[in-house]
């Protein structure tokens, strides 16, 4: 549907329209906001408001015909192509002054994400990335050095709430033997394995949204990687890294099963 001149465009509209709507949380992430909790943890700011309402016109102009999928207002109807906004991914962090945050987009065509923006409007870090292009951070490629073996990765994990608890332990263990690092950040490590500040990441999380995933998908993809959604023991997880890597976490996942 797009040549690869007009994703090129289009990618670089969207870059400006996040930096610019990403201006409120750069604004106010230190400032005492008022929160409103969607569940007993799960909080949102008039920033997230305002961010996700700035993008949904500013992106509603760019590309007409498609629809929106989005955190705090209403999705669209489904269509062939759809926008996905998080006005802020990792609000917790953004409430709790922590300054790892980010503002998030993707195009998705029939699900699959066409281009993807991810702005840190702390360090002022923009990923973005195209389907057939590069993936670049603030202009630059991004040249992935990916690990060979589990024992030399940094692996992130996002375990999110309660639910297959018993499983979740037991399948982070089993990384955990093997690799040479875990971490636990709940995702807000996820563009930095663009950099090298990890490795690969497992996504455990079963409340996690497609507003949380095709950004970071669009990305990782177009860096030559490996971001997979697959279902182990009744649970959805998502994997992240070089492929040889993504098949080994697996393997591990799979062996901590009852």
């Amino acid at each position: 549907m797009f040549t690869p001149q007009e994703l090129t465009t289009l990618t670089d509209a969207v870059r400006v329209a996040v930096v610019r709507a990403g201006g409120h949380a750069a604004r106010t992430w230190q400032d005492s906001v008022a929160v409103t909790l969607k569940d007993v943890r799960d909080p949102v700011t008039q920033t997230d408001k305002a961010i996700e309402d700035e993008l949904r016109v500013a992106l509603g102009v760019l590309q007409p015909e498609a629809g929106f999928i989005v955190e705090e207002g209403q999705n669209s109807e489904p269509r062939p192509l759809m926008w996905v906004i998080d006005p802020i991914d990792q609000t917790k962090n953004f409430v709790g002054h922590v300054p790892l945050f980010y503002v998030q987009v993707a195009l998705v065509e029939n699900g699959e994400p066409l281009l993807a923006v991810i702005y840190n409007p702390v360090s002022e870090q923009v990923f973005t990335a195209y389907r057939g292009g590069a993936a670049t951070l603030n202009g630059a490629v991004l040249n992935v050095k990916p690990k060979a073996t589990l024992a030399e990765c940094i692996v992130d994990f996002d375990l999110g709430g309660v639910e297959g608890s018993e499983f979740k332990m037991d399948a982070f263990a089993a990384v955990r033997a093997e690799a040479y690092r875990v971490r636990v950040s709940g995702g807000a490590y996820a563009p930095y394995l663009l950099t090298g500040g990890i490795d690969a990441f497992v996504v455990l999380n079963q409340t996690t949204k497609d507003v949380d995933q095709f950004p970071r998908m669009g990305l990782i993809r177009a860096a030559g990687l490996q971001y997979e959604r697959t279902d182990v023991g009744g649970l959805t997880l998502y994997l992240a890294g070089p492929q040889p890597i993504t098949e080994r976490l697996l393997a591990l996942i799979e062996s901590a099963l009852p």
